[in-house]
């Protein structure tokens, strides 16, 4: 079991106490401190770290407690907070599950790649061609006010400026172990793969909505944009904060 128990040099009460508050803080942050649900986006929602500490979760405790506060956060935050008014879909919380559940191990598989100026390169040309799409998606083909067509392009490409200059500054000042790129790298592959291919396909059949199934696919992938800029930056930072406490 040594294989599942994490990168945290915890005990076993400390790992309790710390999937409780992870999955307490996830739910305020997921359904609470959130965007949720607008007009004219089909299930848009941007949470405002939930993400992050789900991933971080599965790598600092293990991906079984990963597994249980990304459920956890999503069953609280559904039977406690929710007020979509729709019905509960155990498939919407199985996304969650399996964020918990999968980011040790996409973890792990990046911490082995050498090559930062690769992976960094391929993030950065996906990223972009999303932009690219989103933007003349929205621009040219989304019927929505001439506002929204001007600030959602200028807000996404200041969003990847950000994400581009924190990279580098970050890199320069953290640790050879756990760098920024390979952090970030790491959510990018679990936000495209779990919240945005596997997150979409749930949504569309718990929704019985594959009829629109191209719409939420945009929804996603215009949020996974901010979601990648702003997790990578809060698992950095985790990972700063916590370091004297891993293997």
């Amino acid at each position: 079991m040594k294989f599942f128990k994490g990168i945290g040099n915890v005990s076993l009460t400390q790992k309790i106490c710390l999937a409780g508050l992870f999955a307490a803080t996830a739910t305020i942050l997921q359904k609470v401190i959130a965007i949720n649900y607008l007009a004219n986006l089909p299930f848009f929602r941007i949470s405002f770290g939930a993400p992050a500490i789900i991933v971080f979760s599965s790598i600092f405790l293990g991906p079984l407690w990963g597994a249980a506060v990304g459920a956890f956060s999503d069953l609280i935050g559904y039977f406690a907070f929710d007020m979509s008014g729709y019905g509960f879909f155990p498939l919407i919380t199985l996304i969650y599950l399996v964020l918990g559940l999968t980011g040790y191990f996409i973890f792990k598989l990046i911490d082995k790649i050498g090559n930062e100026k690769r992976i960094f390169l391929i993030e950065i040309i996906v990223l972009l061609c999303l932009f690219l799409g989103i933007s003349l998606y929205i621009i040219f083909g989304y019927d929505c006010s001439l506002a929204i067509k001007i600030c959602i392009p200028i807000g996404l490409f200041l969003l990847l400026a950000l994400f581009t200059g924190f990279q580098i500054w970050s890199s320069s000042r953290q640790g050879k172990l756990y760098t920024p790129i390979k952090l970030s790298f790491t959510y990018f592959l679990l936000d495209f793969f779990v919240l945005v291919i596997f997150g979409t396909l749930m949504k569309a059949i718990s929704f019985n909505a594959m009829g629109i199934y191209f719409e939420i696919l945009i929804t996603q992938s215009l949020v996974m944009i901010f979601n990648v800029v702003f997790n990578s930056i809060l698992l950095a930072t985790f990972f700063r904060l916590t370091k004297k406490y891993m293997e």
